[in-house]
């Protein structure tokens, strides 16, 4: 079958909520992991939460799921999340929406990307069954934030920018199964699972059966961090980091089996085992990439390493970048915190840390600005914390405010009008004022 266009009456109710989303939450939601497709993870809007206020939070209500909870989402209608085989709707108060499973034979969510939200939708990521012909193996499902009723296959998210969404998806091709990232317009390829139209990018893993990493998408270009081709550009794995233009550009730089694969605008080789997401400055000509213990920090137009930072321990998710800071995440369970520029130097230390007690799990979350912005962080002993985001003027600082979430926490905070929503291994926890 082919793509199925929106009808007039659905792009009129989405121009609709779009309306009603800018007037009266004007950023105040966190509608995917990192908040945004910069994956900056910061809502400078939220002015409840203060670090005057924080240590007022407390917990509000638990929700299980079916298995460890993901990175939760808001959207117009509540607050979202994924779980093992399902994925929730709640209003903010807990009262439950609505919960959708996911179509038979294909599961496993919280190993792959959270939930997003575009607009009056939400897209539901899961792994598929082992590829058939023509067929991604991993998959979305579309749904209805108010109701959760079903609107149709998508494909497997890392971000999203306006129309655009970044996928995954498996095809037989030149005699082999070619698993590869691509990018479409949602707004006109909510397609079949077995036809997505033509991609406006597609890019390549550097191995054909090897899994696709993360994506990030920029106002110009589209990054790529993880396994993938290395600057030589020969048809084998590299860790690194890739820019590819947003459109246009030559599409032959594939593996030998399955060459027509978009030509990266630049390929920065990292050594390491395990790369995080990339993190993009908030005018998008800065990169920020976690690689074992090693923050690098990249010039988004050439690649260039402008500086990095050793830490002490593994960097275990992506950066927060706000506030004129990054705030890394470590498995030795201190934040580390660095100046967004650097240090003029070629290698940077840290300037300050908080210790949290237990391995940093998810991607920290940056609350408000100014001097009253605080950093949440969620634990592998399931703590949270809440740190000023300037610091104390110290070497370590201590936490504003502390908290369990009664479960090792698996799902990085969602800050949306005074409230902080984290997935923990036993499920959705809100925390609020």
């Amino acid at each position: 079958m082919g793509n199925r266009r929106p009808s007039t009456a659905r792009l009129g109710a989405r121009i609709g909520v779009a309306a009603v989303l800018a007037a009266t939450l004007a950023g105040c939601w966190w509608p995917q992991t990192g908040a945004g497709p910069d994956r900056r993870a910061h809502n400078p809007a939220e002015t409840a939460i203060t670090a005057a206020t924080v240590a007022s939070l407390h917990q509000l209500w638990t929700a299980p799921t079916d298995g460890p909870a993901g990175d939760p989402v808001t959207s117009i209608a509540g607050v979202h999340v994924d779980g093992t085989d399902q994925v929730y709707g709640f209003r903010t108060d807990g009262t439950p929406l609505w919960s959708a499973t996911v179509p038979n034979g294909w599961g496993d969510i919280a190993d792959f990307t959270s939930v997003l939200v575009d607009g009056d939708r939400l897209l539901a990521v899961h792994e598929g069954d082992p590829p058939v012909w023509n067929f991604p193996a991993n998959a979305g499902l579309w749904l209805d934030v108010a109701t959760g009723d079903a609107l149709g296959v998508g494909i497997k998210a890392d971000g999203a920018r306006g129309g655009l969404v970044a996928g995954s998806s498996t095809q037989y091709a030149d005699g082999a199964y070619v698993e590869f990232l691509r990018i479409v317009d949602s707004a006109t390829n909510d397609a079949d699972p077995d036809q997505f139209g033509d991609p406006l990018l597609a890019l390549s893993t550097g191995d054909p059966f090897g899994a696709p990493s993360h994506v990030t998408l920029g106002a110009a270009a589209v990054f790529q961090s993880g396994p993938g081709l290395p600057s030589s550009m020969q048809a084998m794995e590299s860790l690194g980091v890739r820019a590819f233009p947003r459109e246009g550009g030559a599409a032959n730089c594939g593996p030998s089996v399955f060459p027509r694969f978009a030509c990266p605008t630049w390929v920065t080789d990292l050594t390491g085992s395990t790369a995080t997401p990339v993190v993009l400055s908030g005018d998008h000509t800065t990169l920020y990439v976690g690689v074992d213990s090693t923050l690098h920090v990249l010039d988004a137009a050439t690649g260039d390493v402008l500086w990095t930072a050793p830490l002490a321990s593994a960097i275990t998710d992506a950066p927060a970048v706000g506030q004129g800071s990054v705030f890394v995440p470590t498995s030795d369970g201190e934040l580390a915190v660095l100046p967004a520029d650097g240090c003029g130097a070629a290698v940077c230390a840290p300037t300050w840390t908080s210790a949290t007690g237990s391995a940093v799990t998810v991607q920290p979350a940056i609350v408000g600005s100014g001097s009253g912005a605080v950093v949440i962080t969620g634990g592998a002993d399931g703590g949270v914390d809440a740190v000023s985001a300037d610091g104390c003027g110290a070497a370590t600082c201590a936490p504003l405010w502390s908290a369990s979430a009664g479960a090792p926490v698996t799902g990085a905070p969602a800050v949306s009008n005074g409230a902080v929503y984290l997935g923990t291994e036993a499920g959705l926890v809100a925390f609020g004022l």
